[in-house]
């Protein structure tokens, strides 16, 4: 039998709270208004693609109970985590309304209909090749570098989006993914004290497999890719210090998973710029 990840819900519940608490004003955002000639349009872009991206909770929660297996706790957190996402499409979805822009029947049929589970589980797996890495924690490991990346992008878009009260929705997203990011470091933690120490060790390397090559979800729905609405325009309003941010916060994060051994040996014998891995997304 797997140990489990943890075993109070606790946790759970504080982080269900402050979820529901981060929206309480769903029906005035409805009321908000927004001014359509002070937003660039590569803003409305990002925004019709990241509300389909996140109207496509139904893949990705899958995705993430084929991971998690048995493990109870974490099918909470993807459940919670999956209606905290779709509220987003919401928040979305409601700010275009107001800006008198749509989504079209077949951006919605093609994310719908989109083979994400074959594409997404491969890549995934292709990743954990000669790894004894338990599911959980590659899911978990992805999960941290997913969330802040949504956080970086929400905060990119918020400083160019124009209307305040767009920035000001933008800025409140990015919020809430920080504390997703922070939910899965808290499970990756937990995890990594009940795992063998071998497994322990195979975080760092996993987190540079997938760091180097990261794939945000929609790069597995052919939808996104057909409608130009991709990876390419997630990473548009980056910055140079978004991007520093980005690399600087998760190797830092990630840098108490490597072999002790392996890192008293790099320290001494290779004083030089220590190397961190870089993603694919960075560069774009």
């Amino acid at each position: 039998m797997r140990v489990a990840s943890w075993h109070d819900t606790k946790m759970l519940d504080e982080f269900f709270i402050r979820g529901r608490n981060m929206w309480p004003d769903l029906g005035e955002i409805s009321k908000m208004k927004f001014d359509r000639a002070l937003v660039p349009d590569d803003v409305i872009r990002f925004m019709r693609s990241t509300a389909l991206n996140e109207h496509g909770i139904v893949h990705y929660v899958k995705g993430y109970f084929r991971a998690y297996g048995d493990d109870y706790k974490l099918g909470i957190w993807a459940s919670m985590w999956g209606g905290e996402e779709y509220l987003h499409s919401i928040v979305l979805r409601t700010i275009l309304d107001g800006l008198g822009v749509e989504i079209s029947a077949g951006e919605y049929d093609g994310l719908e209909q989109g083979r994400y589970e074959e594409t997404s589980d491969g890549y995934l797996a292709r990743k954990r090749e000669g790894y004894r890495m338990d599911s959980r924690l590659q899911q978990l490991v992805y999960g941290v570098v997913q969330e802040y990346s949504a956080k970086i992008a929400y905060s990119s878009v918020a400083d160019a989006a124009g209307d305040p009260n767009v920035a000001s929705l933008l800025r409140r997203m990015a919020k809430d993914e920080t504390r997703h990011c922070r939910f899965f470091q808290l499970c990756l933690e937990a995890l990594a004290e009940n795992v063998s120490q071998e497994e322990r060790l195979e975080i760092w390397p996993q987190f540079s497999a997938l760091f180097k090559d990261h794939q945000m979800p929609q790069e597995h729905i052919a939808m996104f890719g057909e409608y130009d609405m991709g990876t390419d325009l997630y990473v548009k309003f980056w910055t140079s210090e978004y991007r520093s941010e980005l690399i600087l916060y998760l190797t830092n994060y990630f840098r108490q998973f490597r072999d002790p051994a392996w890192l008293a040996k790099r320290m001494s014998g290779a004083r030089a710029n220590a190397s961190a891995p870089e993603p694919a997304l960075a560069h774009q």
